[in-house]
């Protein structure tokens, strides 16, 4: 998400876009005070997020699918435009061939985070982050760039095209070939791992302060918010490049043998909340 720009609509929805069958949860949606015209509200509340994960793997199994999960919000303009993307004439019948899509919910940054922990990723770091799975095996296909669709109104509806077709043969990523059989590496990764889960623990923190906000009328918002969605924002953006960084390091360090060098790890300034 890179500018804001946030709505909460009257209509409850279930999507059935251009031929592409996407399974939200049941639907509820309250209009903000402040909203003149309603828009699309594809992200909607679900009782159970975790039986519509299950059925959306099962279809995907059944049918030699991909899953596919996009976590966003209504609110979010990057998750509406991607939403508005996945009904257009190139990418939809993409979709339809290659994927069982199930949109979730996040509300204000606060539901369905356990779908992401149950594919390996401890947070989501933007709105809407897509998880692409393996049915067989649970493990995603899109670890190494899940994060980009944060700025999914930048990206053209060809470029997301590509992408998704891509993805569609990709191989499902795990430890590099070259790096099978390296104590090192697999030391190291566990590092990171740690590493990201605490600040993951900061996100969550942060997102129990700025979240509830994204659910109230813009108009009621406190005078600081922006202040504060930019701080996050800021720290979202700069840990998935450290972490990149930190896992080319990784990389090189047990490419080149060497055993004892530590990774330096970066130190964030507190939020202004902590």
């Amino acid at each position: 998400m890179t500018r804001l720009k946030f709505v909460m609509v009257t209509a409850a929805l279930t999507l059935s876009l251009a031929g592409v069958s996407i399974h939200t949860a049941p639907a509820f949606a309250e209009a903000e005070a402040n909203t003149k015209q309603a828009r699309p509200s594809p992200f909607q509340p679900t009782e159970d997020v975790m039986a519509d994960v299950n059925a959306m793997l099962a279809r995907a199994s059944t049918t030699g699918k991909l899953g596919l999960i996009i976590m966003g919000g209504n609110w979010c303009h990057d998750s509406r435009a991607l939403a508005r993307r996945m009904a257009t004439a190139k990418l939809a019948p993409v979709l339809d061939t290659n994927y069982e899509t199930l949109l979730v919910d996040v509300a204000g940054l606060s539901d369905n985070m356990d779908v992401a922990k149950r594919f390996g990723r401890p947070v989501i770091y933007g709105t809407p982050t897509v998880l692409i799975i393996n049915p067989a095996t649970e493990k995603l296909v899109n670890a190494h760039d899940m994060h980009q669709w944060r700025d999914a109104e930048r990206i053209s509806v060809a470029d997301t095209t590509d992408y998704f077709t891509r993805m569609a043969t990709a191989e499902t990523r795990g430890t590099p070939a070259d790096m099978m059989g390296k104590p090192r590496y697999t030391e190291l990764m566990a590092d990171i791992d740690a590493f990201e889960n605490t600040q993951a623990k900061r996100i969550y923190q942060a997102f129990a302060v700025i979240g509830p906000m994204l659910e109230i009328p813009k108009s009621q918002r406190p005078e600081n918010f922006i202040k504060l969605w930019i701080e996050l924002s800021q720290f979202r953006y700069q840990i998935t490049k450290d972490l990149a960084a930190l896992e080319a390091k990784a990389r090189a360090f047990a490419a080149a043998g060497d055993a004892s060098t530590p990774l330096s790890y970066p130190n964030y300034k507190p939020f202004s909340w902590e």
